[in-house]
């Protein structure tokens, strides 16, 4: 029991605080685009929900990518498990590039498909939004996916510890072009939409320079790592489709519920927005200790230790458990103290 206790908790924790530390930081970004008034919190709210849905799709080579990986690391095969994060490196950057191209050329058909019943203002700044956003997609794909190789090979501070930079870089950046500052311009919803495409890109420069000449556990280096292998891209797909199905699901469900705001006008989609926002700490336990073991399981398959592992994931569960009840104790009372800041923040737009 302790040994699974300390294992589980090495893996996780880093986790816990990463996924934590982006959901602060999703929150101060909301705020700060709520200076701009509702309809840019609105704007961004929508192509949110269209922006979790293709995360979700980019999740599935992720997590395939961090099962395989995590099994040959576990049996101490490091070549087959460069190999294998380097064609799930391939499989995020073309589909990125897919998604990127469908979305540059339907961007407004989507919107109008979706939301057409905003109020025009809302619709402006959702197509200005999502125009910018849709090119951070492809550096978002392949950072994604890194994340999941380190992981796999049971390295999660590098993840965390980058995840803190970007979300720091989004935030500065963001606040620096959403309202103007020194010699940047003032661009509103659109600054936010670009504090997000550029920390994704400075995100994937280090991610990329760690991987390559950093990590400790695992240096995908070579070339002929990522030349095409089916074989393997099949594995990662086998193992990662069923939960990117399962995760695309929920996600069409939330922009159902979407849909049917809009029609409310647009404090509704805000409010939904600031809600939403604040929720997601809700969801950080469950993350955290699913990636964890997912890890976990993956390299004790890999090391032929099959026997203890469904020990291993009931005590996560139950573990996961206790701890999503001890935040939602914990953000149920700053609730209110969230949405004050909010309201503040919009009284000084208006």
């Amino acid at each position: 029991m302790r040994k699974r206790a300390e294992e589980l908790l090495k893996i996780s924790m880093p986790v816990v605080f990463e996924y934590f530390f982006i959901t602060l930081m999703g929150i101060v970004s909301t705020v700060m685009v709520a200076s701009v008034g509702q309809h840019a919190i609105s704007a961004v709210g929508m192509i949110d929900s269209v922006s979790n849905l293709i995360i979700s799709l980019f999740s599935a080579l992720t997590t395939g990518g961090t099962i395989v990986v995590a099994q040959y690391y576990g049996r101490g095969d490091r070549q087959n498990a460069c190999r294998a994060g380097a064609q799930a490196i391939v499989l995020g950057a073309l589909s990125s590039v897919i998604m990127l191209i469908g979305l540059a050329v339907f961007r407004e058909q989507i919107i109008d498909l979706l939301f057409g019943r905003a109020d025009a203002d809302v619709l402006l700044g959702a197509n200005s939004f999502m125009l910018i956003v849709n090119f951070s997609y492809p550096p978002l794909a392949v950072l994604q996916t890194i994340f999941g190789i380190m992981r796999g090979s049971g390295d999660t501070a590098t993840p965390m510890k980058l995840s803190v930079l970007m979300n720091v870089l989004n935030v500065l950046i963001g606040r620096a072009l959403i309202t103007g500052i020194w010699f940047f311009p003032e661009l509103g919803v659109a600054g936010a939409a670009w504090g997000l495409l550029l920390s994704r890109a400075i995100g994937l420069v280090f991610a990329v320079y760690v991987m390559v000449k950093k990590s400790q556990n695992l240096r995908i280096n070579k070339l002929n790592y990522f030349l095409p292998d089916f074989s393997v891209q099949k594995i990662i797909l086998r193992f990662g489709v069923p939960t990117g199905v399962e995760s695309g699901l929920f996600q069409v469900g939330r922009m159902i519920t979407q849909i049917f705001i809009v029609g409310m006008g647009t404090a509704a989609i805000m409010a939904n927005s600031v809600v939403t926002a604040i929720v997601g700490f809700i969801y950080v336990p469950g993350n955290a200790f699913f990636t964890a073991v997912m890890i976990i399981v993956g390299q004790r398959i890999g090391r032929g230790e099959d026997e203890d592992i469904e020990k291993t994931v009931l005590f996560s569960v139950a573990a996961g458990s206790v701890m999503l009840g001890v935040f939602c104790l914990i953000c149920y009372p700053l609730t209110d103290f969230v949405i004050r800041i909010y309201r503040a923040t919009r009284r000084r737009a208006v």
